[in-house]
């Protein structure tokens, strides 16, 4: 399997283009899988779950959490992305590695961003992220604003979304969505989640029939945490996702948490999901 480029030391512009066009850049790096994202620790502080060939036509039975890598999203033109070499701030993030980046538009003008990210980090402290969208020519239609909790590990996996409102149509259609890194700063009371491995299983709310991820989580830091992100891929590459409260504010125990996509698209069946902050 093709592995996404590491961009080390000081990164990192990411881009992920909403459309069919290519990446503008002069050397852009274009990957032509998601990556894999594998919890094979307890220090990561989110995980994935892969759910059995069959979920893509059954998917109320809740699947095994088996880690394995999540299919490219070049099917969902929306969730296509690329990859360009950019600054971080000094601190203590040291390196990214992209997994999954994209987003898409709803019905109400709104649009949902997310990103998938194996960070690197020295100490616990808090990444400042900016969602720019771009037109075709890569001018900024709009930005919006989302911050994420480094613990100071090597290979933590961060799941990132954000919700902001689309540009109107007369400044211009949106093609890409760059993620930017604006600030990455020590903080010891940065807190994260940690998902229990082999805990994550994909199932369906028996009423609603939205997509669910259930498994264990703790937190781990001096500070609390209030919603976790999923997003999910499902086998043609389709993304959906959404954030969820969290049942304790502070777990320093192993606790049971049911993630639910409330506004998934009606028949959206996750193969693959990323639980996290």
């Amino acid at each position: 399997m093709t592995s996404v480029r590491r961009v080390a030391g000081s990164a990192v512009v990411l881009t992920a283009l909403l459309g069919l066009t290519a990446c503008n850049g002069d050397d852009p790096v274009v990957p032509s899988a998601t990556g894999s994202s594998k919890a094979s620790s307890s220090t990561s502080s989110s995980s994935s779950a892969t759910a059995p060939s069959s979920s893509s036509s059954k998917s109320d039975a809740p699947s095994s959490s088996a880690a394995t890598s999540a299919k490219p999203a070049s099917k969902d033109a929306k969730s296509a992305f690329a990859n360009e070499q950019g600054r971080i701030p000094p601190g203590p993030v040291t390196s990214i590695d992209v997994k999954l980046l994209g987003g898409y538009g709803n019905d109400t003008g709104f649009g949902e961003f997310y990103s998938v990210l194996d960070v690197n980090s020295t100490e616990p402290g808090l990444m400042k992220l900016k969602y720019e969208l771009l037109d075709s020519s890569g001018k900024v239609l709009g930005r919006v604003n989302t911050s994420i909790a480094v613990a100071g590990t090597g290979r933590e996996l961060k799941v990132t979304r954000a919700s902001g409102k689309l540009p109107p149509a007369s400044s211009g259609t949106v093609a890409k969505v760059r993620l930017m890194v604006t600030e990455n700063s020590s903080n010891s009371f940065a807190t994260v989640t940690q998902i229990e491995p082999n805990s994550l299983k994909i199932g369906q709310d028996p009423d609603t029939k939205s997509p669910t991820v259930s498994g264990r989580y703790r937190t781990v830091g001096k500070g609390s945490v209030i919603s976790m992100n999923v997003i999910c891929v499902d086998a043609a590459g389709l993304v959906q996702s959404d954030s969820t409260p969290v049942s304790k504010i502070t777990a320093p125990d192993w606790t049971p948490f049911t993630a639910e996509i409330i506004y998934a698209k009606v028949g959206f069946k996750p193969k693959t999901c990323y639980v996290g902050t």
